[in-house]
């Protein structure tokens, strides 16, 4: 599997781990836009060292895992609670 796709897929799965609200509140935090997040996981585009950086931060894998060079699958993944939504 190429870094392309494993890149998605991984991305895919941890923010699937998130819950349905994931995309908003993942892309505020590393201050991306979520049409720039839906791109990143359906590998149409690739975020810079820094956004890839806060991503694994906040999932709590590391950028080894994200790039596809740790085998293994869901088992390296940690579960990570929904992101809470702001209210106003």
């Amino acid at each position: 599997m190429d870094f392309q796709n494993v890149f998605c897929s991984r991305l895919s799965l941890l923010m699937q781990q998130r819950g349905r609200r994931a995309i908003a509140g993942v892309s505020r935090i590393v201050g991306v836009s979520p049409q720039t997040m839906r791109k990143y996981m359906k590998g149409l585009s690739y975020p810079p060292l820094d956004v890839a950086y806060q991503m694994a931060q906040l999932f709590h894998v590391s950028l080894d895992f994200l790039a596809g060079n740790l085998e293994g699958g869901q088992d390296n993944v940690q579960y990570v609670p929904p992101v809470e939504e702001e209210r106003d």
